[in-house]
């Protein structure tokens, strides 16, 4: 009989448990303002690959069927190939960033294209030597970001490249990496010590800004980073990793190799 009662003082107990676990999440809900924006509310797409808040104040999403569009709190504009005015060649857009001339560039399954913000038009621009540019703008780009200084990092399907920009916004040169190529790049962050990291499918890559010299650590597919103080965070397939100056440690079961990075 006491065993009997006791069973149901467990049940008891693990019932008030659980409806206090309950309220709480709902309590938390409740005090937090979340909004959705899909189809129902005008999204023309609902592949979302990337999404960019401008200096403007405006959002921009990389649509991954859908080209680009931009959003104001009231109404979407969208870019893509079945518009006559507003037409881009990028409908599978993969990456957006804007640089400090105020355009957003698109990284896509058709290469690399240039929106200007103002007039909401796809611009042309030109580079010399041509031919290194024809052949950025021309390969598929999965990642693309804007530094500090305003170089452009793109990442293509025969190299990673950088492109410099005069003072009026024009190319200047276009730098490439050849030794970064093939590779699924997935993510740049940017440090206050003017080290650049490149996430890849199948490596991390640290430049050195102001002289770019290239050594590599092995690692998983990396998908994300976040950083705080002096440490990066990643997360890779099943993996979270944290890099802290001057040593690294991965949570679970995954080795990290430095090579001569510091």
């Amino acid at each position: 009989m006491k065993s009997k009662n006791f069973f149901y003082l467990i049940l008891l107990i693990l019932s008030c448990v659980r409806v206090q676990a309950k309220t709480n999440d709902l309590l938390w809900r409740e005090s937090q303002k979340f909004s959705t924006i899909g189809i129902n509310e005008g999204l023309p797409h609902n592949f979302i690959e990337d999404i960019l808040k401008d200096s403007k104040g405006f959002l921009w999403f990389a649509l991954y069927g859908g080209g680009v569009c931009r959003y104001d709190s009231y109404q979407f504009i969208s870019f893509n190939s079945t518009e006559s005015v507003r037409h881009i060649q990028n409908d599978f857009a993969k990456a957006i960033c804007e640089d400090l001339h105020d355009r957003l560039w698109i990284a896509g399954d058709n290469g690399l294209e240039c929106l200007d913000t103002e007039k909401l038009i796809s611009l042309t621009l030109s580079a010399s030597p041509a031919l290194a540019w024809d052949s950025l703008r021309s390969q598929p780009c999965h990642s693309i970001y804007c530094d500090r200084k305003g170089n452009l990092w793109v990442g293509g399907r025969q190299a990673t490249y950088r492109i410099n920009f005069t003072s009026d916004g024009n190319i200047a040169t276009i730098q490439n990496f050849p030794f970064i190529h093939n590779k699924d790049i997935i993510t740049f962050y940017e440090n206050e010590k003017d080290i650049l990291w490149i996430g890849c499918s199948e490596n991390i890559y640290r430049i050195d800004l102001p002289s770019p010299s290239l050594p590599t650590c092995q690692e998983t597919a990396v998908r994300k980073h976040c950083t705080k103080l002096e440490t990066i965070f990643g997360w890779a397939h099943q993996t979270v990793f944290s890099y802290m100056i001057p040593k690294a440690t991965i949570i679970r079961n995954i080795t990290l190799q430095l090579l001569s990075i510091l």
